[in-house]
């Protein structure tokens, strides 16, 4: 199975960007980088084929506007749809955002942008509360429009 992991690694250090190193790490890394392009698949079947979406530089940034992201959403984006082409990869590894604003469009943008190019897609769900968030604190047309956007996953995994 060929895995598009749309996600960042250190730094910023924290939880989530650890977590998916260590996932490239036991897959056998980043098919894209050319010591691993070669070697066979790992004993799962699974190559990793990367696309680092570092959206802040410090940990403070998280969560917040600033309107290079929205360039950034974008750049990843095409990487991502240019890894489906190049690479032929199907299935799409994404870790959904806590509840926060700006988060939440950001996975907007990305899962209208990316999510029409894969068969498969996997989330993650690292961030905690992001349903009752949903539920509580912003208006049904938000609510609405996320969980289209994020519904009918083929597979979800959650951390507790």
């Amino acid at each position: 199975m060929k895995l598009l992991v749309f996600a960042h690694v250190p730094p910023p250090h924290h939880g989530q960007s650890y977590a998916v190193k260590l996932m490239l790490d036991s897959f056998g890394g980043d098919r894209r980088q050319r010591k691993f392009r070669t070697g066979p698949p790992n004993r799962f079947g699974i190559e990793c084929y990367h696309v680092n979406a570092r959206f802040s530089k410090t940990l403070e940034d998280i969560g917040e506007f600033q309107g290079a992201k929205i360039l950034l959403i974008l750049f990843y984006c095409l990487q991502a749809v240019w890894c489906r082409f190049r690479y032929g990869v199907t299935t799409f590894y994404y870790v959904p955002a806590p509840g926060k604003p700006v988060a939440l469009y950001r996975d907007w943008m990305v899962m209208f942008l990316c999510r029409p190019f894969f068969k498969r897609i996997i989330f993650h769900w690292h961030a905690a509360g992001l349903a009752k968030w949903l539920e509580t604190t912003v208006t049904i047309l938000t609510r609405n429009c996320t969980y289209r956007l994020m519904k009918n996953a083929d597979l979800s995994i959650i951390d507790r």
